[in-house]
């Protein structure tokens, strides 16, 4: 993410591949810490925060002065230890809230999309419909004009040979 490679880049070189390869926050972060503690002036007995050391110098104000370092280290620890915990719920939380939200208008964009594809569907149904009534009718009517031609022709046709046969008969009754 962004957010990572801008943390990265502010690193140490070694520390922000490690802290790439390894992935976790958390780690990163304890890689730094530790990094920043080694810089900042520890011996090679050990922090000198350690209880161990501190009774090797035998002072007794030493030895309260570094239970109470380890006390407030480990508190310290504990503190950005919860914080981290903290953090990593939240982010799971969201990224859950997140998925679950996405896959609920993933299903009422789906539902929408169906019903517009039924809409549609039933718009073309009508027209079709609308169609087919348009066309029905305008055959009926033809048929009854084609109908009516033929009966005024036959009609007709007919009238012309009757009044032929009277003027046939007519002409044949007349002497000559």
């Amino acid at each position: 993410s962004k957010y990572r490679r801008s943390r990265e880049e502010r690193l140490p070189s070694s520390i922000a591949i490690h802290a790439r390869l390894n992935g976790s926050a958390f780690h990163a972060w304890l890689v730094v810490y530790r990094s920043q503690r080694s810089t900042a002036g520890s011996s090679p007995q050990g922090p000198p925060d350690s209880l161990g050391r501190a009774e090797r110098t035998g002072k007794p104000t030493e030895i309260w002065s570094s239970s109470a370092e380890t006390d407030s280290t480990r508190q310290l620890w504990q503190k950005y230890l919860r914080l981290w915990r903290c953090n990593v719920l939240l982010r799971r939380f969201w990224v859950s809230w997140r998925i679950r939200h996405l896959t609920r208008a993933w299903l009422l964009w789906k539902g929408a999309c169906q019903a517009e594809w039924v809409v549609q569907a039933l718009a073309r149904e009508r027209m079709a419909l609308w169609g087919w009534k348009v066309w029905r009718r305008r055959y009926l009517q033809m048929r009854v004009a084609e109908r009516f031609l033929e009966a005024q022709d036959r009609s007709l046709l007919q009238r012309v040979f009757e009044r032929w046969h009277s003027l046939a008969a007519e002409v044949s009754s007349q002497p000559q």
